[in-house]
């Protein structure tokens, strides 16, 4: 056979394997590629979609974590106050009943002041009525004379004798008016 037969023979043979090649086998090899491709482009906007979706979400849940913190605060500077209100209730409830006690215990010490002083007037007037020395009946021990000297108070020249030799001490009217004098100021550094 003639060689240029056998290179057109071949070349239709060639060209008849690349049409049905074209027409069966390669629709086939592109349609393969062309999936492959589509679903690496839609894996590819997924991941991206799902990287904006993680972004997104990341900064709700910052701004939630940014809502929680600053309600957290809120409620505990309002936990603060209520606590400094609550002590400072307490604090003038504390001030008020101690000031109501100071006062009670004021108007106590008042009232025995004014009993001891109406005690000790009766005292004395009973003394003057009866007609003793009062210095010697009301300082009757060693302190309280040391006392009441510091106070100013004095004995008269009749109170040095003893009680049964009063009327020898008396001898003169002048002596008398001045010992009544004394007792006046003795009884008197003593009230009130």
């Amino acid at each position: 056979m003639n060689l240029n037969a056998t290179i057109l023979a071949q070349m239709v043979v060639f060209a008849i394997v690349i049409w049905v090649a074209m027409k069966f086998l390669w629709p086939e090899i592109t349609g393969s590629i062309q999936e492959r491709n589509r679903r690496i482009a839609e894996g590819l906007a997924a991941a991206e979609q799902g990287r904006k979706d993680l972004a997104e979400a990341e900064v709700r849940a910052q701004e939630v974590l940014k809502g929680a913190r600053e309600r957290a605060l809120a409620m505990e500077n309002q936990a603060q106050v209520r606590a400094s209100q609550i002590v400072d209730a307490a604090k003038q409830t504390a001030q008020d009943e101690a000031a109501r006690l100071l006062e009670s215990a004021r108007s106590q010490v008042t009232l025995d002041t004014q009993r001891a002083r109406e005690e000790l007037r009766r005292q004395v007037a009973l003394l003057a009525v009866q007609d003793y020395t009062a210095f010697r009946m009301i300082v009757s021990s060693a302190p309280l004379e040391a006392l009441a000297r510091a106070a100013g108070a004095h004995e008269t020249p009749t109170d040095v004798h003893d009680w049964g030799t009063l009327d020898a001490a008396r001898p003169n009217a002048d002596n008398e008016s001045h010992a009544r004098e004394t007792r006046r100021a003795n009884i008197a550094s003593f009230v009130p």
